[in-house]
């Protein structure tokens, strides 16, 4: 595939775009940063892969910025058979036409004409490898995987030679993979599909029959068990039977002991019940008597309580009136105190608000400063602003300018050492003409000098002589107009007379920026978050408010700062101290107040308590006079004395019931575990009887299946699965194996691919690293080791550099191992960004040697690094201006031609008169991050 024509109109920053790179060899497109260039490489992928009307951000991204434009792409390609143009027009108006010439002419438009360019690129290259052989600028420095790529592989089989033995090896290989496939799927795992037999189906058939021939064997040995089983369970019912019979005898007897037992429980328990409530009704009395004395004993103790309350009340009266007094002499005393504090604090106020006021005082006076400052430094800051807007000398003139004026003393330099040299001398003084001027020569007088173009000189006598420079004098003459012509643009551009003017121009341009820059700060520090009017308002509020608070003042206003702060200072201390002094009145006057409070709660607490006790004493005698009344005529002693005898007498009947019962036998809990064991022992026996009738069933039934011809049946059908599970297996093995063996061969004849591969990448790195070079290939063709000198490094390990030119190289020597109807142009965008000058002289011929059978577009900002690159087609932009570089030009002199702006630092030769071949046209505006 082949790029012959490439045109780019509104495709971001380009305006509009046409170039025809070489065929073969290498293509040089050189521009400063932004200018478009790989906005020119990214449109040669996207043109094939967008649709017109695709709304994907690579497409959007496409529009100029600020203009509702189309963009606009058309290519001139050849590949394979095939040679056509293919126009594309995104945006307003989308549009797709395909063109083709050769093999037969078809044109199409649309869909179907995006749709046939795919299919003639699927057709004709290897698309995967195109993209590979693409190094974008910042793309990734790892090696390119060569074994990734179709086309190369071909490449490499015919570059190994027959070493896979051939169609005969490739047909029996075919036979032996097709048979390997009956048994295998290609990943090696045993075929569980499809029609026919396989091994999981032969061995599910295996395990069925053999589950089967189990399962009828299993049954039988459960019958057999079920007979054994029921002969047991006629003895077990024989032997339950005579134990049911026991347990019931056993059962009567204990139920009639234990119903005698319980009637004399129940004798006991009554007794028990009687004796119970004569002990209360003994305690009852003894209670009541002991009530009694307990009453008169408290009544006593709350008479002597309520004298000595009413002595404690007569003794507090007297204390309470003098502390009353106290606190009233007190509250006055904290009442002057406050008004003493108030005043001082007044005084203090004031004296803070004079502080603050001298304060305000001089931040008028500072801001009165900074205004100042401000209306003297703005008017010399426009000044500054306005010479360096009209002043045209910036770096890229001046380097510019500089650059021009080396070449015209370059070319100077040249002219001079190629011009003609003349000598005329005279044995007598005598007169001649120069070119129009005259000259004085003689014995002691030689006239010289230098011609560059031609020259005449008359002598007397009507003698002329005219002299003539050769033909390189005469085209560094014309160089040497160009170039000052040149400097006279640049400097006639800057705004000066000559270079020296620039130069203390740009020194006076510097000095300004720094002055602007130190006004600039100074106005801002002194403005702050200002402007000059605000500041010049604020300024007169300030001191308006001021001029109202002193007339409000009048008299006694402090004169300066420092005094207004001493005033204060006096005021804050008498505040303080009357502060103190206030605190300890109050100290005073809350001790007088707790002493009060004290003696007050004391005298309501006694008359409290006296209320209380006093209450006490008069129920107490209620609850005596109530007891008396109770009580009648007969003492509580003799009603205590009866009670206990007859709780007595009980306790002795009690004790006797008790003697009685505990000489017959408790058989309760026998009785519970022997009604347990019977019905334990009839479950079992309704068990056995049960498990027995089934047991008879089931033989029954299973008389009539034929069980053991099921059997004998089921282990031969098991016997046949496991023979024909046995001879699949056994193929399978087989036929793996003589695969495994072929495959295994042919990997070892497909190693010899990696030979090509690796001679083409040292062959071009040891030019580049020398002889020592040499690199180790992974089975992918993946360079993963690197030696020199003799010793081995791993990618990784290598410099970024190194690896950036490890990339380039892989990816020219894949180029030229490729078919010609399988190859892809190399574009390559800023490469060898990392490479020395040294290295970088080495590399630029070994693109071009690389290139000879290839299209190779690189692109660059930096012109120079691939100034070794002969034989090249040199486009710089945006100008559009070609060179072709022939073989050997490393620097060539220029022709006669006026040199772009910005390229005055190199040399070339034009090799092409009349209009270029490329336009290019940048819009005025910036583009939008990340475009170029």
């Amino acid at each position: 595939m082949k790029f012959h024509r490439v045109s780019l109109r509104d495709y971001k920053a380009i305006r509009s775009f046409v170039i025809e790179p070489r065929e073969t060899g290498v293509t040089i497109i050189e521009g400063e940063n932004e200018v478009g260039k790989s906005s020119i490489a990214e449109a040669l992928w996207l043109v094939f892969d967008q649709t017109d009307d695709s709304s994907s951000a690579a497409v959007r991204n496409l529009k100029p910025a600020g203009r509702d434009a189309s963009t606009e792409v058309e290519v001139d390609v050849s590949t394979g058979q095939y040679r056509f143009t293919y126009f594309k027009r995104f945006h307003r108006g989308s549009r797709t036409e395909l063109r083709i010439a050769a093999p037969r002419q078809e044109t199409l438009t649309g869909r179907e004409a995006h749709n046939r360019a795919r299919q003639i690129l699927d057709e004709t290259m290897d698309r995967a490898l195109w993209e590979a052989l693409r190094l974008q600028q910042g793309a990734s420095l790892e090696p390119l995987n060569a074994g990734d790529h179709q086309s190369l592989l071909r490449a490499l089989d015919v570059a190994a030679g027959e070493l896979l033995g051939g169609d005969r090896e490739q047909t029996l290989f075919e036979r032996i993979e097709q048979e390997f496939l009956r048994y295998w799927t290609s990943t090696g795992r045993e075929k569980a599909s499809g029609d026919g037999p396989n091994a999981p189906r032969l061995r599910r058939a295996r395990d069925e029959a053999q589950a089967e021939a189990e399962r009828i064997a299993a049954r039988i040995a459960s019958l057999e068990e079920r007979a054994n089983r029921s002969t047991e369970l006629s003895d077990q019912i024989a032997t339950v039977v005579a134990d049911l019979e026991r347990l019931k005898e056993q059962q009567g007897e204990l139920s009639r002991q234990d119903e005698a037992r319980q009637r004399l429980a129940g004798s006991v328990e009554t007794t028990a019940a009687r004796t119970a409530q004569l002990e209360g009704e003994a305690n009852r009395i003894a209670n009541q008597l002991t009530a009694r004395d307990s009453v008169e004993a408290s009544l006593a103790l709350r008479k002597s309580a309520c004298d000595r309350a009413r002595v404690e009340l007569d003794e507090i009266a007297a204390p309470l009136t003098e502390a009353g007094a106290r606190l009233v002499q007190l509250e006055s005393a904290a009442a002057e105190a406050e008004q003493a504090i108030g005043a001082a604090n007044r005084s203090a106020a004031t004296a803070e608000e004079f502080v603050r006021l001298s304060e305000r005082e001089l931040q008028v006076t500072q801001m009165s400063e900074r205004l100042a400052r401000i209306e003297s430094n703005e008017p010399e800051l426009r000044g500054v602003i306005g010479w360096l807007n009209g002043c045209k000398v910036d770096r890229r003139a001046l380097q510019e300018i500089a650059g021009a004026e080396r070449e015209v003393e370059r070319i100077r330099g040249l002219r001079e050492s190629e011009g003609a040299s003349i000598e005329v001398s005279a044995l007598e003084a005598t007169a001649l003409e120069v070119d129009g001027q005259e000259a004085e020569i003689g014995p002691d007088r030689t006239y010289s000098g230098k011609v560059h173009g031609a020259s005449t000189l008359r002598l007397p006598g009507g003698i002329v002589v005219r002299i003539s420079a050769g033909a390189a004098a005469r085209e560094l003459e014309g160089a040497l107009a160009a170039a000052t012509a040149a400097l006279e643009e640049c400097l006639a551009q800057a705004g000066v007379e000559s270079a020296q003017e620039a130069r203390e121009t740009w020194d006076a341009r510097i000095k300004s920026e720094e002055r602007r820059k130190f006004l600039m700060e100074q106005i801002r520090a002194d403005l702050r978050d200002l402007s000059a009017d605000a500041l010049r308002e604020k300024l007169e509020r300030e001191r308006a408010a001021i001029g109202t608070i002193r007339d409000a003042a009048q008299a006694g206003v402090p004169e300066s700062l420092d005094t207004a702060k001493t005033l204060r200072d006096r005021a804050l201390q008498a505040a303080r101290d009357a502060v103190e002094a206030g605190k300890l009145v109050s100290q005073d006057l809350q001790d007088a107040r707790s002493r009060v409070e004290q003696l007050e709660r004391q005298q309501f607490e006694l008359s409290t308590s006296l209320k209380s006790v006093a209450a006490d004493v008069a129920r107490h005698e209620a609850e005596l006079l109530r007891l008396d009344q109770e009580r009648g005529d007969r003492p509580l002693a003799d009603e205590l004395a009866s009670a206990r005898a007859a709780v007595d007498a009980a306790t002795a009947k009690l004790a006797e019931g008790r003697l009685a019962l505990a000489a017959l036998p408790d058989v309760s809990a026998t009785r519970t575990t022997v009604a347990t064991e019977l019905a334990g022992v009839e479950r079992r026996l309704q068990e056995a009887r049960d498990e027995r009738a089934r047991d008879v069933g089931v033989l029954d039934d299973a008389g009539a299946e034929g069980l053991h011809g099921l059997l004998s049946g089921a282990e031969q059908q098991q016997m046949e699965a496991a023979q024909e599970l046995g001879a699949y297996e056994r193929r399978a093995t087989a036929a793996k194996r003589l695969f495994d063996t072929m495959t295994r061969r042919r990997e070892e004849a497909r190693e010899n691919y990696a030979d090509p591969m690796r001679r083409a990448i040292e062959g071009l790195g040891k030019r580049v690293f020398g002889p020592s070079f040499g690199i180790e290939l992974s089975e992918a063709l993946q360079i993963m080791r690197v030696t020199r000198s003799g010793e081995w490094l791993d990618v990784g390990q290598l410099s970024v550099g190194m690896r950036e030119q490890l990339s380039v190289l892989t990816r020219l020597a894949c180029a030229s191992l490729v078919s010609a109807s399988d190859g892809a142009p190399v574009v390559l965008d800023d490469v060898f960004g990392w490479a020395d000058p040294v290295r970088l002289q080495k590399l630029g011929p070994i693109l071009a040697d690389a290139a000879r059978e290839t299209q190779v577009l690189l692109f660059t900002c930096h012109p120079r690094r691939f100034d070794s690159v002969a034989p090249a087609r040199v486009i710089s932009l945006p100008t559009g201006r070609v060179e072709e570089r022939r073989e050997g030009d490393m620097a060539p002199a220029p022709e006669v031609a006026p040199r772009a702006a910005g390229a005055a630092g190199r040399s070339t030769v034009t090799a092409r008169t009349g209009t270029p071949q490329a336009a290019f046209d940048l819009f005025g505006e910036p583009e939008a991050a990340g475009t170029r």
